[in-house]
């Protein structure tokens, strides 16, 4: 008697989908790892190379070239798919870290810098366009939870190892060593993709997107030079990268974005808001910690790696849980605790003095919130490119992310700005400029969430 064997449903791991799974895997994983250990060694770039005046657009030059990068892999992938665009793009991002590693000056380090933004932001978008060309709708939501545990993970053990390398060997082996790193990334995936992807074929027409992402990362840059100064000339400055950005993301964003319309559009809204409040704790937590409390940089940093262990289980839950019918429950509950760990670490304020319970209340509020965002984020990553036009994945994986940068760039001009003005009234109060925007932006993100699914 012959026996039938049943079908196996597709999954992350098996034998179609792990190689291009595990390349992607270290692809998002070398992505957090330079995050972490570029800008731990940044300090000590400045005083090695004497630019202390570039240092601002050094640390934030490769966060606005991404923009541009983003907007144009987005309109690579949907034309070529994702195999050029993760491959090139990965090319100029290994080709920065090179530059930057072996710059005899600040500038030259600044250019560097820019070329790993253009080269991340293109290969950061193909990953979307990889991942809806080479995976079932049933599996993406498990993928993205994947990447989220990739990138969250390096932030853990990131800032032991960057440090030991600065200190045996020097700056310029965190970005040597991170080229190698990534190099090895891209060899590793190219060959599954090309073998595994789909291949489009469709006529490659850039319009005028990439200009607007220009103008876009201009006002970027002016955001957060508001956010680091005080004074009538941050706040010319605030006020001009605001409008600046304002007009340039029009063009780039889905329409409706702005007013959250039900769908896409929410999906867009929701990660730029969620994204805002998360950074907005994740900015002052330290400080507070450390200044107010008097907690030591090893203590404050294992509250932060708590909230990082909470990702990776909200981003665990979300994987395995994750199917269209539980979208909404599981989106209305991941905002539900970023509202709630906003609220938390909101009462750390009046706990300056308390160190031991200022610790208690920051691990709670932070973890919380973390798992809120874990729970949320593999889920618009999913909605984006369920929803997305047929054929512009690239387009809608770009808008995410860019929303996700501009929803943080805004919000930490803005708090800067409030908070360095706020800090020569008060300085123990000021901190709540940071904590509130967190909460205000939390309560608009519940609203917001709730219209990302049609029966929401």
């Amino acid at each position: 008697m012959t026996m039938t064997q049943p079908d196996v449903a597709p999954r992350a791991f098996d034998e179609q989908h792990r190689t291009v799974t595990v390349g992607l895997l270290a692809l998002v994983t070398m992505f957090a790892f330079e995050a972490v250990a570029v800008s731990l060694a940044m300090p000590s770039v400045a005083r090695d190379l004497g630019g202390e005046t570039l240092y601002p657009i050094a640390v934030i030059g490769m966060l606005t070239a991404a923009i541009v990068g983003m907007v144009v892999g987005g309109i690579w992938g949907d034309a070529r798919g994702a195999s050029l665009p993760v491959t090139l793009g990965g090319v100029g991002f290994v080709a920065g870290l090179l530059l930057s590693g072996f710059a005899g000056s600040m500038e030259v380090l600044v250019a560097g810098r820019l070329l790993q933004g253009l080269g991340g932001g293109a290969a950061l978008t193909g990953l979307y366009v990889a991942v809806a060309d080479g995976y079932p709708a049933h599996l993406r939501t498990r993928v993205f939870s994947l990447f989220a545990t990739a990138w969250v993970v390096p932030s853990i053990a990131g800032p032991f190892v960057a440090g030991a390398l600065v200190d045996l060997f020097g700056w310029r082996s965190v970005f040597l060593v991170v080229a190698g790193f990534a190099a090895l990334s891209i060899l590793a995936v190219r060959r599954p993709m090309s073998r595994r992807l789909a291949v489009r074929s469709e006529p490659l027409v850039w319009g005028r997107r990439p200009l607007y992402a220009v103008v876009a990362a201009v006002g970027v840059v002016a955001l957060h030079l508001a956010g680091h100064g005080s004074g009538l000339r941050s706040a010319a400055l605030l006020v001009a990268g605001l409008l600046v950005v304002t007009l340039a993301a029009g063009p780039l964003l889905p329409r409706g974005t702005t007013r959250a319309t039900r769908g896409l559009p929410a999906v867009i809204a929701s990660r730029g808001l969620f994204g805002a409040a998360f950074a907005c704790v994740e900015l002052f937590l330290p400080l507070v910690l450390q200044v107010e409390a008097g907690m030591s940089p090893t203590l404050s940093g294992l509250v932060m790696m708590v909230g990082a262990l909470g990702w990776v289980a909200g981003s665990a839950y979300a994987g395995k849980r994750g199917e269209p019918e539980t979208f909404p429950r599981i989106m209305r509950v991941g905002s539900l605790s970023l509202l709630v760990g906003t609220l938390i670490s909101l009462t750390l304020v009046p706990l300056d003095h308390l160190p031991v319970i200022a610790g208690v209340v920051a691990t709670i509020g932070f973890a919380t919130m973390a798992v809120g965002m874990g729970l949320a984020t593999p889920l618009m990553s999913t909605l984006a490119l369920d929803m997305a036009p047929e054929g512009r994945q690239g387009d809608s994986g770009a808008a995410i992310q860019m929303s996700d940068s501009l929803g943080q760039s805004i919000a930490a001009g803005l708090v800067g700005a409030v908070f360095a003005r706020w800090f020569l009234i008060d300085e123990h109060t000021s901190y709540l400029a940071g904590f509130g925007m967190a909460v205000l932006l939390a309560l608009v993100a519940m609203i917001t969430a709730r219209r990302t699914t049609q029966n929401g």
